[in-house]
């Protein structure tokens, strides 16, 4: 009662006790909220009142994007009523709060936008490859209203995403095999580039924490070290085992010196990927 701002006063006692006459002995604040709610001493619970959609969120862009919206919606409109019915039978929650959830779960399926469905439609429209495999071109359970609305509109099943599915994205986006192959093989140098990058980052990262000294007895970090070796011409990483122990070093093929780097303190891999930067060719 205090909870839903009501006092207790001798002119509703004897209804209040009337109404908890048949509330178990080991019941708990559920069973009251019930008794209560079916006596008419508490309300339903209130929601606010939803917001219409508008812009372009509020329709569709093309017959995939209605599509896609009706699906998200039964998923989740479905979802959140199983969740409250269980929790409902349980006696985990009041019947009042399983009908505030109903209610919250039809408004939310009532006023999902077109946001995501459209954004998904526009890529299919627009062939926008790289797009279309982001949503498409991936583990079975992502994307799955998405996925099964593609199927559904344009007959192509993608999810389970076979080789041969996959180029069924491509022909929708209007690919030949050697565009997707010429495309695939750019992703995969892209991709490529992308780890190098990555990698050199991090590397960067740790040598900048040591230090190095030239033969002119000028001190600098492991990255300006490295930095000013390969400005310098050295060009090539060096391997040598001497028995257990492994030294490396950056050298220089036209003057034929060599500088030391070490493994540990990120100056060899920040070398390797500096190189590798500077000659393409290296990743094929």
């Amino acid at each position: 009662m205090r909870g839903e701002n009501l006092d207790i006063t001798t002119h509703n006692v004897g209804k209040l006790i009337a109404a908890l006459r048949d509330v178990p002995s080991d019941g708990h604040s559920v069973h009251v909220d019930d008794a209560l709610f079916a006596a008419g001493i508490l309300l339903p619970r209130t929601m606010p009142t939803p917001k219409s959609l508008e812009g372009e969120n509020a329709h569709p862009a093309t017959k995939l994007a209605e599509s896609i919206r009706t699906l998200v919606c039964q998923r989740q409109y479905q979802a959140s009523i199983e969740t409250a019915t269980a929790d409902r039978e349980a006696f985990n929650i009041s019947q009042r709060e399983f009908d505030r959830r109903a209610r919250a779960a039809a408004i939310a399926r009532d006023t999902y936008g077109y946001e995501w469905p459209n954004r998904v439609a526009l890529a299919v429209m627009e062939r926008n490859v790289a797009a279309v495999l982001q949503i498409f071109d991936g583990p079975k359970d992502l994307n799955t209203e998405s996925k099964r609305a593609l199927r559904e509109e344009y007959g192509v099943d993608v999810l389970q995403c076979t080789a041969v599915e996959r180029r069924r994205l491509f022909e929708l986006c209007g690919f030949s095999d050697a565009e997707q192959a010429e495309w695939e093989a750019q992703e995969a140098s892209d991709k490529a580039r992308k780890r190098v990058d990555r990698a050199v980052a991090e590397a960067k990262a740790r040598a900048e924490g040591t230090t190095y000294q030239i033969e002119t007895g000028e001190a600098m970090n492991g990255r300006e070290y490295v930095d000013f070796c390969i400005t310098a011409g050295f060009s090539k990483l060096i391997e040598q085992r001497r028995g257990s122990v492994t030294r490396y070093w950056i050298h220089d093929p036209v003057k034929r010196i060599s500088r030391p780097l070490r493994a540990k303190d990120g100056t060899l891999d920040y070398a390797r990927g500096r190189l590798t930067q500077n000659t393409p060719e290296a990743l094929a």
